[in-house]
């Protein structure tokens, strides 16, 4: 029997699952232990059968689609997940290709680029028998998640794989960009600018929208989102890029719609709502899709999206900015600074050093870089690994059994890919504990429908847990496409949040302080902020990180207030490296604390400090 879908679906279904009653029903409900991997729109079987057996174990099988174009037909039933994952293993054994698709989960979209039917074991938490004792991370919770954060779970569990392929070594600048990489700009700017998006309220500032060209061999060009300054001498303030991380995340998705732009998507998915605390009171923010493949940002060459990595995106990162400041030449002057937040955590680094290594080569200021913040950043990944599950431990969220079990017997230092049979079963009870909380901000809701409303709900500062799922849809609007400049070449795939396209990440080094060393050196400005409701990149992460740093301490621990009231905890380190936190708010936190992020942002942009309860900020 041929099947209409074109690639691989398989799926573990536990008692707390939806069942679908008929073909093409597929909008399940999933809980831990679950994966389903699909093709972009809804599964339309052929045939399925539903198999009950001990253990409350559901399978729905249909054709199966190899990624070599071998069709399989075959339903497989057993009597425990590794069963099912054995089985399932079995059939696909002898390819063992790259799945690609999208996984539904509580109505949410959780992606998968590049699935390897071995990986599936995260799902179930159980190590493949015999095959590899991997430390693949328990981080692919089937709740309603977040999909930048789920990205970096997919990238943590390729790094440390067995066969891992990704350079995890030291960044080094890249050394291809010269003068044949700036383009002829003029003209371009006017044909960007943003007159009204649809729904939009009215506004003071200028925007615009558009893209610049990285590579023209290849086609490449990255889709570019800038704010002016919402006050009228916005000639005074400076430039500021946002990059969301992932990696394959939409800045545009998340910083620009959800976090810190001027506008929310409403719930209707056709309106927009003026974000009272936009970073846009404080500089001048230009929001990038970086690399091709991610939101908008595109190439001609498909092998584009197949050679992505952290060094590629800082020279394209770089590349843009040189051409984008010859289409906005009023900005070359101006105090720069790069922003971002989760994996921009090696983004905003790497293009830093990018930054800081072409304007020596050149003994002038190509680019007026000034500083760098970032938030819950990923930027070194042993202690960035302790310091979660740590968080786990101090946060009630594991036992201190499971904890200690983990302190004993994992180990997270680089280019480890072995882990004990203890380790895995520890890492298998985490993941039991943590699938029905969002650990990117343990005190929020989750999105439990995905759904739209008639007319928008009543607007609050508080982000919606289903914002995500508004702005996909607003923005796959054609008229809102066509207000942003956006989608000029008719993409054959929707626009996301997190790319479904790039499928392959090439390297990614295991640490990026010696780049925060070189920055303090260079008397860069450099600040870390860090919610303290994330459990995935943790306050206690970052503290680690830092510590392992030793550096001498400036200004010791203490509360910094915003408009009279705690904003988090700051701390000052010699060599002006400034970590502050944010209280009560999560990995994404303009979205959690908008009120206080603008606060933070602006401090940092001015370079006045975090002071403590003698003062009154703001």
């Amino acid at each position: 029997m041929a099947s209409s879908v074109d690639r691989l679906e398989v799926a573990f279904f536990d008692v707390e699952t939806t069942i679908p009653t008929r073909p093409g029903e597929a909008h399940a409900i999933l809980e831990f232990g679950s994966i389903l991997v699909c093709p972009k729109k809804p599964i339309e079987f052929e045939r399925f059968d539903t198999l009950v057996r001990p253990h409350n174990i559901y399978l729905i099988s249909s054709s199966f689609v190899h990624s070599n174009g071998i069709t399989i037909d075959a339903v497989v039933s057993a009597s425990s997940f590794s069963d099912i994952a054995d089985r399932v293993y079995d059939i696909l054994h002898e390819s063992m290709g790259c799945l690609r698709g999208r996984v539904w989960a509580g109505y949410n979209i959780l992606r998968f680029d590049c699935l390897r039917l071995r990986e599936a074991y995260v799902q179930i938490n159980r190590p493949p028998p015999d095959r590899k004792k991997s430390l693949i991370h328990f981080l692919c919770q089937t709740h309603a998640g977040n999909k930048q954060t789920q990205a970096l779970n997919h990238l943590y569990r390729a790094k440390w794989s067995l066969n891992t392929a990704i350079d995890t070594s030291h960044f080094e600048p890249p050394q291809h960009v010269n003068n044949a990489s700036i383009l002829l700009q003029e003209g371009l700017k006017e044909n960007d600018k943003i007159h009204k998006l649809p729904g939009q309220p009215y506004v003071r500032f200028d925007q615009y929208g558009g893209y610049v060209t990285v590579n023209e061999s290849t086609g490449r060009a990255f889709y570019y989102y800038f704010v002016e300054a919402d006050q009228t001498s916005n000639e005074s303030l400076p430039l500021l890029l946002w990059l969301n991380g992932g990696p394959g995340c939409s800045s545009l998705a998340y910083g620009a719609m959800q976090e810190l732009g001027p506008f929310r998507v409403n719930s209707d998915g056709k309106t927009l709502y003026r974000n009272d605390f936009s970073w846009n009171h404080a500089a001048n923010v230009l929001f990038l899709e970086s690399p091709a493949g991610v939101g908008f940002s595109y190439s001609n060459s498909s092998s584009d999206y197949m050679n992505c990595g952290d060094e590629s995106t800082a020279a394209d990162n770089y590349v843009f900015l040189l051409n984008w400041l010859e289409r906005f030449p009023e900005y070359k002057e101006r105090e720069f600074y790069i922003s971002g937040e989760s994996y921009a955590g090696h983004y905003v680094p790497q293009l830093a050093h990018t930054i800081l290594y072409y304007n020596k080569m050149a003994n002038k200021t190509l680019i007026n870089l000034k500083g760098i913040l970032i938030g819950n950043a990923v930027i070194n990944d042993e202690t960035d690994t302790i310091g979660m599950y740590d968080y786990f431990g101090s946060h009630a969220i594991v036992s201190d059994e499971i904890l200690d079990q983990i302190r004993i017997y994992c180990d997270f230092s680089p280019n480890t890919t072995k882990q004990s049979d203890k380790c895995l079963e520890a890492n298998a009870e985490v993941g039991q504990n943590i699938v029905n909380i969002d650990i990117y901000n343990i005190y929020a809701p989750v999105c439990s429908k995905q759904i739209l409303t008639s007319k928008p709900k009543p607007m609050s500062r508080a982000i919606d847990p289903c914002s995500e799922h508004y702005t996909y849809v607003y923005m796959n609007r054609q008229d809102v496409q066509e207000a942003l400049h956006a989608n000029v070449t008719k993409l054959d795939h929707d626009w996301e949040p997190c790319s479904d396209v790039i499928n392959i990440w090439k390297d990614s080094p295991s640490t990026i302080i010696p780049l925060l060393r070189e920055f303090m050196k260079d008397n860069l400005r450099v600040w870390i902020y860090s919610g303290d409701t994330d459990a995935r990149v943790p306050v206690t992460s970052t503290k680690y990180s830092i510590n392992s740093m030793s550096l001498p301490i400036k200004t010791p621990w203490h509360p910094w207030l915003y408009q009279g009231k705690v904003g988090g905890f700051a701390q000052v380190y010699e060599g002006d490296l400034t970590f502050a936190t944010v209280l009560g708010a999560g990995h994404q936190v303009p979205s959690y604390k908008p009120k206080t992020a603008l606060g933070l942002v602006t401090h940092f942009l001015t370079g006045n400090p975090l002071n403590g309860s003698r003062y009154r900020l703001g």
